[in-house]
């Protein structure tokens, strides 16, 4: 009994190996981060195949995406899994906006730490995202601000900064027969229509999305205190992260978005459009 004990405690501890590439992705490391995700230490698998193209190159703006299929051994049987990794982009126009943006940071952060939380205290939250199994990102341990971003501009702060280096393993949720028991999900040709039943379960799933996290950082919030479980899920981080360190100044947003708007002024004049709503664009150039 103490020894099955001993063995789950080990098993609750995060992985700690370096995978932060696919090219890391070995038979070992691979065995490691499913040992600890269906907490087996007897779990073993092979590699059938990788790096597979899953999506359009136009669903791959931000990020490389890649499917692998592996054998899952256990008690010797063989049981069939695939898996999506999802890693940075090497194009360097999109590192570099991301030095400040961050989104694969805050796509680790979602899968990392706080789906986990939410979907404890909110069940209808798990069905919504695909499980993980593992997550990295090279801004897990320096998000928080240094005195360049408290004292510098937007693109002065992205000189300064990396650029974002990451990678996460997530479950194929295109699968018919997912083992989590959620319902496939399919990918839908993002040139046509949505249909009517589409737009809704797309606007149900975003209030439910937002309406958690209201909710939960309400809850926080109430509570007097920041910290939670000794984890980056806490208001203060969730703050800074994803609204302080995001805000861009006014000098660099009219310069940079000031032609955009100008082109939706004249947009809106020739459709008819209302005179105080073009007066009220007019002054934000």
């Amino acid at each position: 009994m103490e020894e099955n004990e001993e063995l789950t405690e080990i098993l609750k501890r995060p992985v700690r190996i370096k995978v932060e590439k696919t090219s890391d992705l070995t038979q070992e490391n691979l065995t490691k981060i499913f040992q600890h995700y269906f907490q087996d230490k007897n779990i073993s698998l092979e590699i059938l195949s990788g790096k597979q193209n899953f999506l359009g190159q136009n669903d791959q703006f931000q990020s490389d995406i890649k499917k692998w299929e592996i054998n899952i051994i256990r008690n010797g049987e063989k049981k069939k899994l695939s898996f999506i990794a999802k890693t940075t982009t090497g194009q360097p126009f999109q590192q570099f906006n991301t030095r400040i943006t961050r989104q694969f940071f805050t796509e680790t952060f979602w899968y990392k730490f706080a789906l986990p939380v939410l979907k404890k205290d909110f069940p209808e939250m798990g069905p919504l995202s695909p499980t993980w199994y593992y997550a990295y990102s090279n801004y897990e341990d320096s998000f928080r601000p240094d005195c360049c971003d408290k004292s510098c501009g937007f693109f002065c702060r992205a000189f300064h900064h990396k650029n974002e280096v990451g990678i996460i393993l997530m479950e194929n949720a295109c699968d018919e027969n997912r083992h989590t028991g959620f319902p496939s999900m399919v990918s839908i040709d993002k040139r046509n229509v949505m249909s009517l039943n589409q737009v809704t379960a797309a606007l149900k799933t975003l209030a439910i999305f937002h309406g958690t996290w209201w909710v939960w950082l309400r809850r926080k919030k109430r509570e007097g205190f920041t910290e939670y479980v000794d984890s980056l899920m806490n208001v203060e981080d969730i703050e800074t992260a994803f609204m302080k360190q995001r805000k861009m100044d006014t000098w660099s947003f009219k310069s940079f978005f000031a032609k955009f708007l100008k082109e939706c002024i004249s947009l809106l004049k020739y459709d008819g459009g209302d005179q105080k709503l073009v007066s009220r664009l007019k002054r934000g150039i």
